[in-house]
């Protein structure tokens, strides 16, 4: 093994009878082999890793669960909903129903509507001994002081459409006989 030595270091040794090697340059610096260990920073990324991949995990448990039990419910809930869409449907049905007693009875009025028409609609001074009602035709006839005032009187209202007389006037007892047709709007 050989030994290099200072120049300080000459005079620790003494002298010698033989040439002792001398170096004066320093040895080149010496490269650091890669060190099988890891460093702090690979450490720190690897357990930083470890805890997102946790994380993520552990929140992607929590929602598969908290899924689970969301269908759950929602799975306890379905007859209820399927029986409030029945009753949604029967629904319906009743108000379609509804609306079309509403344009039957609006299309067609009944006989109690059309007699409270006529009763609204006819002065007092005039009465009625037979009604007939059929296919839109009302066939009306009575007593009144004035039968002619009484074409005027249900053209004006909005249930009663080209009335005219059927048959003769006929006074009896002061009072004028009468047979009107009319057609129901």
């Amino acid at each position: 093994m050989e030994r290099f030595h200072t120049a300080v270091g000459l005079a620790l040794y003494g002298t010698q009878a033989a040439a002792v090697p001398m170096n004066l340059i320093p040895p080149p610096p010496v490269e650091d082999r890669p060190s099988r260990r890891f460093s702090r920073r690979a450490v720190l990324l690897g357990a930083a890793l470890v805890v997102v991949l946790g994380l993520y995990g552990t929140i992607t448990i929590r929602d598969h669960w908290e899924l689970r039990r969301l269908k759950s419910s929602v799975a306890a809930l379905q007859p209820q909903v399927e029986a409030v869409n029945h009753l949604k449907r029967e629904l319906n049905q009743i108000n379609d129903e509804g609306k079309a007693i509403e344009e039957k009875v609006l299309r067609d009025p009944s006989a109690i509507e059309l007699l409270k028409e006529l009763t609204l609609v006819i002065p007092s001074s005039a009465w009625l001994t037979d009604t007939q009602l059929k296919d839109h035709k009302l066939n009306i006839g009575g007593y009144s002081d004035s039968a002619l005032e009484l074409i005027g009187v249900l053209e004006e209202s909005p249930r009663f459409a080209n009335v005219e007389f059927r048959g003769t006037i006929t006074k009896r007892a002061g009072k004028e006989r009468f047979k009107l047709d009319a057609d129901i709007e």
